[in-house]
């Protein structure tokens, strides 16, 4: 598999394979299949459509959520933050400052009719963000949401993906020895390469 990382990061960077460093991205995930590469003083990371849908979950459903930009949240889950249901669960896992805060959260919402998860991010972008995402999860099916959370990464790599401004974020097929094929997607990021 490794193989087809290099090459997609050869095309993505019109380079051969004398040219830059890589190594993996995670020796202690091993659903991670990524790879890191420094190439001309840059690093870039190299990611499967698997490694994505990996990526998509963790994020969904641990504290990483805190990291997820709320356009994005705002696009797959865009109506649960007005469904009880959602605050019941909510409320049952967060501190009173917390609370405080989704208050605060609400009125500003209600007063200016802005995006909830924007006004959430903004205005928490901690604990309490990641936990609102996390129950928001549970409301839905993890599948589903996965699909889009990468389809949305994916149209908006750029942004979502690439950690400069109108940076490297290309996708690339590679068809493999039994012709069948393989996304990858090459992106700048700021990952520290050892």
């Amino acid at each position: 598999m490794k193989k087809y990382y290099l090459e997609a990061f050869k095309q993505a960077l019109k380079c051969n394979g004398n040219d830059f460093e890589y190594q993996p991205y995670s020796e202690e995930d091993k659903d991670y299949n990524s790879f890191l590469f420094k190439y001309k003083e840059s690093t870039y990371r190299a990611d499967s459509l698997d490694d994505l849908h990996h990526q998509a979950e963790i994020y969904l459903t641990t504290e990483s959520a805190m990291y997820v930009s709320p356009y994005i949240i705002s696009d797959i889950m865009e109506n649960v933050h007005i469904e009880i249901e959602f605050y019941e669960k909510l409320h049952t896992i967060i501190s009173k400052e917390e609370k405080l805060e989704l208050n605060y959260t609400l009125g500003l919402y209600n007063a200016t009719k802005e995006g909830f998860w924007d006004i959430l991010y903004r205005l928490t972008h901690s604990e309490l963000y990641a936990k609102a995402i996390n129950t928001a999860t549970k409301m839905y099916d993890l599948n589903c949401l996965k699909i889009e959370f990468v389809e949305l990464l994916i149209e908006n790599g750029e942004n979502e993906l690439s950690v400069n401004r109108d940076g490297l974020f290309e996708e690339i097929e590679i068809i493999d020895s039994e012709s069948n094929e393989q996304y990858f997607y090459v992106y700048d990021t700021d990952n520290l390469f050892d």
